[in-house]
């Protein structure tokens, strides 16, 4: 008998690790996201009896330091990290985290395989591997553009067709401009006005403007190539020196904007919906490269889920990400990212002013140019330090080099 038993004992021995423990406490459904209440509302409605944890609310890692590139990463190969996340473009480089092998295919749910057949193309490949598989699912993509403003443009007697095409055109327009204005032959126009983009109306302005644009179009520059942008070489400190001359340039030659200047561009942030006529997105954006024979970009901000390979979650999660992202009837859609917008989100063209969505616009839309540009400065304390580094340089307080040195330094220290 005792020797049944301690046969017995030894077979239970052997087939215990393969359950889990019934008293061991089954892992909560963890996610990260700061989307208020997203997720919870959902698990609620759904999965009443699940328990589940926002991490970014109950880890301050993921709060304080934001979910960048590193983080997430790491988190995606512990057991113990999120099942579920939804990252920001300027926080995380989707591609890396897409092509890391570390996220789930989501691609066998066809609710899934739906909202994707729904977005522009360019978004569709984004997202799927070259196996096929979808590893990831967008959930919102904003453009953060500069615009030409055709009727200013026309006003200084110029052709907006002629608008510079790239950061190093630009520098040569705004040093022909400066002198222009300083001959009397523009009028009360500016090249650009500055008025809502956070610029103080100082002698920094047309400076930081520039450097901040210099700064954007060179990290897309690295990141499209899958390189870390390096500041300090040649190339970036030269034009960096070509963007504090020419704003200084800028600043001697044109007074201060009045409530009635007219502007050639825009402010960088807004979708180039506000001018009244139908090419307004994106046929007059300015495309953020370097050089004319690179692609063109424009910047772009966006939202991904994405799940943890593997996770005990994942069909859950897929359902969620589905519900999100799969749109029906009326339901209002991202004109950005969904190709068929219903009706009446559309704005009637005639006595409209402001930001609007037309059929016209969405006729010259190019989603193939916004590009996800992720800041390599992604802690509260490196972006502090980064804003001196800007205003000491536009005050000429550093040179280029140094700059360009400081931005590096920045990078590494995180």
């Amino acid at each position: 008998m005792m020797k049944r038993i301690f046969a017995l004992m030894l077979v239970l021995c052997a087939v215990m690790p393969l359950f889990p423990s019934a008293c061991a406490e089954t892992a909560p459904f963890r996610f990260v996201t700061n989307a208020m209440n997203l997720v919870e509302d959902w698990l609620e409605e759904h999965h009443p009896d699940i328990k589940y944890e926002n991490l970014y609310d109950t880890a301050d890692s993921w709060r304080t330091g934001g979910a960048h590139t590193g983080r997430v990463l790491d988190a995606l190969q512990s057991e113990d990290g999120p099942d579920l996340l939804m990252l920001e473009s300027s926080l995380c480089d989707f591609e890396k985290v897409l092509k890391s092998g570390l996220v789930e295919d989501l691609s066998g749910h066809q609710g899934i395989r739906a909202a994707l057949s729904q977005m522009y193309e360019p978004f569709q490949s984004f997202v799927t591997g070259e196996d096929g598989g979808i590893y990831g699912v967008l959930y919102g993509v904003y453009g953060l553009g500069m615009h030409v403003i055709p009727a200013a443009w026309e006003a200084a007697g110029l052709n907006a067709a002629d608008a510079p095409q790239s950061y190093e055109e630009l520098l040569d327009f705004a040093g022909r401009w400066a002198e222009r204005v300083e001959a009397g032959e523009v009028g009360n126009i500016r090249l650009n006005a500055l008025r809502s983009c956070g610029y103080l109306m100082d002698d920094r302005r047309y400076t930081l403007w520039l450097t901040d644009l210099l700064l954007d179009i060179w990290i897309m520059r690295h990141q499209s190539a899958g390189e870390a942008p390096v500041f300090n070489t040649p190339a970036f400190i030269a034009l960096a020196d070509r963007a504090r001359e020419t704003g200084r340039a800028l600043v001697k030659a044109e007074k201060k904007p009045g409530t009635a200047s007219l502007s050639l561009y825009d402010e960088l942030f807004n979708g180039g919906t506000g001018y009244g006529g139908p090419e307004d997105l994106y046929t007059n954006a300015f495309p953020m490269r370097l050089t004319a024979d690179e692609s063109a970009r424009i910047k772009a901000y966006g939202f991904l889920f994405v799940v943890r390979k593997d996770s005990p979650y994942a069909d859950i999660a897929m359902d969620f990400i589905a519900s999100q992202t799969y749109k029906t009837g009326e339901e209002r859609r991202n004109s950005r990212l969904y190709r068929d917008i219903p009706e009446s989100q559309f704005t009637p063209t005639e006595g409209v002013d402001g930001y609007v969505l037309t059929r016209e616009w969405q006729e010259h839309y190019r989603p193939e140019w916004l590009y996800f540009c992720t800041n390599p400065i992604h802690t509260t304390d490196a972006y502090s330090k980064q804003e001196k580094l800007r205003s000491q340089f536009a005050l000429g307080e550093l040179t280029a080099e140094a700059f360009a040195a400081g931005l590096d330094e920045i990078c590494a220290a995180q």
